[in-house]
């Protein structure tokens, strides 16, 4: 019916009606309900419906919270419904993160129930008085879309991009892949790019989702190549160059853990809570690693270029520096130290 009703089809909206109407007017009065529900919905006023390249109704967002039509569009993402969101201009996508949702039993690299796409950006969103670093929607990983995606003709400068939306659908539909996940994620990349895609690999950390608090709320931590990621609220997203350092604070019973991360562009830490003792380990690890990883790939002449310095004193004592490592103490999975050197 929504497939209909996006592509005008009226042909298509007319044949419905008439199978529907022979002998069951409750089903044709039920239809045409929906109808006017679906032509009801308020388009983002900035977007035309001929600059639309593809339409999936009634996606499930988590961050901001609601059920939106996402509308593609050569430029950008829009989020038509009672109260449009964006467009989000696809060059404002800093990293695009793929994230099976936490399952138990359930082993690191097969197919989950459920996935967290995640749009990190480079400018938030503004919904309200609320900021948004990150967009975060859900979708399964084992059923196909609600609404299957709804693709428009393009002309002129969207023809191209309008036959990569076309080519997307028909590779997915070769290969026989109608997950929701699968679906939208492919698209999506398809439009922001696949080097910007980002998943939990295991050569970046041996963990590849942690269940964390932060405050109050409940949520998974997520260590990646470009950064840590918490969902889903707040969905927040610390890329590795703001990160400074991190320590183990109070540990206390089996799931008293607390990961407390220094950043350069906060001066409040940022603490999350309640991890098991193993998992903040591997945590502390892991942000050790990205750290020295950054720092390498910073200036990797640095020590020639302090030589050409004229201040610098080749006899001067070696600074102090914070580094993460583990402790020998026993009770405490890894804290700070100072080391010379």
């Amino acid at each position: 019916m929504e497939a209909a009703v996006a592509e005008r089809d009226a042909e298509k909206l007319a044949g419905l009606l008439e199978a529907k109407l022979s002998g069951d007017r409750a089903a044709a009065s039920s239809l045409l309900q929906q109808t006017i529900k679906c032509l009801s919905k308020e388009a983002p006023k900035d977007v035309l419906p001929a600059e639309v390249l593809a339409t999936f109704p009634g996606t499930s967002l988590a961050a901001p919270r609601g059920r939106y039509d996402m509308l593609f569009t050569s430029s950008g993402l829009t989020f038509g419904g009672k109260t449009p969101l964006g467009p989000i201009a696809w060059d404002a996508v800093r990293y695009f993160l793929k994230l099976p949702c936490l399952e138990t039993n359930r082993k690191a690299g097969t197919v989950a129930k459920n996935y967290w796409l995640v749009l990190v950006l480079s400018q938030p969103l503004l919904v309200g008085k609320q900021e948004y670093q990150c967009v975060a929607l859900k979708a399964s990983g084992t059923k196909a879309p609600p609404c299957p995606p709804a693709l428009q003709s393009g002309t002129g400068e969207q023809a191209r991009d309008h036959e990569r939306c076309a080519a997307v659908l028909k590779a997915l539909t070769a290969a026989e892949e109608k997950s929701e996940y699968l679906v939208l994620s492919r698209f999506l990349e398809a439009m922001i790019g696949a080097d910007k895609a980002l998943s939990p690999e295991p050569t970046t950390c041996v963990l590849e989702a942690v269940q964390a608090w932060r405050g109050v709320e409940e949520g998974v931590l997520y260590p990646l190549a470009a950064g840590l990621c918490f969902l889903p609220k707040p969905a927040t997203f610390l890329p590795t160059e703001d990160i400074l350092d991190a320590e183990a604070g109070s540990n206390s019973g089996p799931r008293g853990g607390e990961l407390i991360i220094h950043r350069y562009n906060d001066k409040k830490p940022t603490v999350f809570s309640n991890l098991a003792g193993a998992d903040a380990s591997a945590l502390l690890a892991y942000l050790a690693s990205v750290v020295k990883h950054r720092e390498n790939d910073v200036d990797p002449d640095m020590e020639d270029d302090e030589e050409e310095d004229p201040d610098f004193v080749a006899d001067a004592p070696p600074a102090k520096r914070r580094v993460v490592t583990r402790s020998q103490t026993r009770g405490t999975d890894a804290v700070l130290v100072e080391k010379v050197g």
